[in-house]
């Protein structure tokens, strides 16, 4: 019997300190290895600035040791980019030539579609890293949905805060309340 394949999915806030980026990034690459040994193949990504960009890189930097990797993008609309920097779309358009797969929630925005997206990920995911700082935010919303669902949540900025450095265990995971 083969085991069936497992999916994780990511939301985080589109704000992040440049100084913590490097350090978060190789927090991310170090969770998704040991979810990795665990039969964690899929990672399931919104495509939001900031924290979604950096576990998009983590992915991207990990398929050279673990080419059995996908990342597949659930984006809310084909425009959400329009109104960003150009910076950040450049990132973007760079994200979504390297990705396994990309589905639209909508074609363009429309009211909801965010949320849409974000169900969609907890939908089809087993597991949920996150970077949750604002309990009023989509990445809280997203974890709220994960928690109905009885998705166990990584959230790595509660391990940053502790300066934890074994993240994947049973008292590191946590929800949002």
């Amino acid at each position: 019997m083969v085991d069936e394949k497992k999916s994780c999915c990511f939301s985080g806030h589109r704000f992040i300190k440049d100084s913590m980026k490097e350090s978060l990034k190789a927090t991310l690459k170090d969770e998704i290895i040991k979810l990795y040994h665990l039969n964690y193949r899929i990672f399931y990504n919104g495509g939001a600035i900031g924290f979604d960009s950096l576990a998009c890189d983590a992915v991207f930097e990990l398929k050279s040791e673990y080419p059995d990797i996908s990342l597949c993008m659930i984006l809310p609309c084909k425009d959400q980019h329009h109104r960003w920097k150009e910076k950040d779309k450049a990132k973007y358009i760079e994200i979504l030539k390297a990705a396994d797969d990309i589905q639209y929630i909508c074609e363009h925005y429309v009211p909801g579609c965010m949320q849409a997206r974000n169900d969609v990920l907890i939908g089809q995911s087993d597991f949920c890293i996150c970077y949750l700082k604002n309990k009023m935010s989509g990445t809280a919303y997203t974890v709220k949905r994960a928690k109905e669902a009885g998705i166990p949540v990584l959230n790595l900025a509660v391990a940053e805060q502790q300066n934890n450095n074994s993240l994947f265990d049973e008292t590191s995971v946590s929800l949002a309340q």
